[in-house]
């Protein structure tokens, strides 16, 4: 499936816009109003990138 999408965007999008990776999760972390906890998401999957670039 990862690759399906990762196909999908390649045939709409120019080449610097294209997802490097995909990963395909159960369910997302949600707060008590239903939203999602992004930064629940940066913290699991921080390592699946490699260093990033901060700029203050």
């Amino acid at each position: 499936m990862p690759e399906q999408v990762i196909r999908q965007v390649m045939a709409r999008l120019a080449n610097r816009e294209v997802l490097k990776f995909v990963v395909v999760v159960n369910d997302f972390p949600r707060n008590t109003l239903g939203k999602i906890q992004k930064n629940l998401l940066r913290k699991t999957y921080a390592g699946l990138t490699g260093p990033r670039d901060v700029r203050s």
